[in-house]
């Protein structure tokens, strides 16, 4: 390995635990709790070079959101290419949701802060906002794709609507610390109540 091959390795190791230390820092103080001081010292940097590699704590942040979803979003997009109809399309997701949020409890704090702080603008408007939405575009055009398919006359917005509310309602509920086993009968009665909607339709 070269000496440019090097830097870049070391550079790309040091933001990845600037983000790691970040993530528990706001996940269990809260974002406005937590400061770039806090950081640098988790991670056992300098402020000087903490703010080389993030001018604030709001970048920091904006940073862990996009990369964590980006990570979950290829899975998700290479995991429904299969799916045949609607309702395997919300058992997926649903029951991908549950896992995902128990295998990264930080991550999920930091989405639905419940009783802490969290810069939810931030994710609102601007580039971030734009690819965002992107990376939701393949999802709903698969969810679009199904629904044509069952020849239903369930809109596509309608429905997604309802799970994407379903799902961040369930989200909360791990943050509040419902059991595991409490919320995949939960969610095995609601992709019930879908199936049931669907034949009705």
């Amino acid at each position: 390995m070269d000496t440019e091959e090097r830097h870049l390795r070391e550079k790309q190791e040091r933001i990845a635990a600037i983000l790691a230390a970040a993530k528990r820092l706001f996940a269990r103080r809260g974002f406005q709790e937590t400061s770039m001081s806090d950081i640098a010292e988790a991670c056992e940097l300098g402020k000087a070079t903490l703010y080389y590699y993030f001018p604030s704590k709001e970048e920091i942040y904006q940073e862990i959101i996009l990369s964590s979803i980006r990570e979950y979003h290829r899975s998700l997009e290479e995991s429904i290419i299969g799916l045949q109809t609607p309702v395997e399309l919300v058992e997926y997701l649903a029951r991908e949701h549950l896992r995902q949020a128990y295998l990264d409890l930080d991550f999920i704090r930091l989405l639905f802060p419940v009783g802490k702080s969290a810069p939810g603008h931030l994710l609102q408007h601007g580039s971030v906002a734009r690819e965002l939405q992107a990376m939701r575009t393949p999802i709903q055009q698969k969810m679009q794709e199904l629904l044509v398919k069952s020849d239903t006359e369930v809109d596509t917005e309608t429905f997604s609507s309802l799970l994407w509310s379903y799902i961040s309602g369930l989200c909360h509920k791990i943050v509040q610390g419902y059991p595991p086993e409490d919320l995949q009968q939960e969610v095995q009665l609601f992709i019930h109540i879908i199936t049931a909607y669907l034949k009705r339709e």
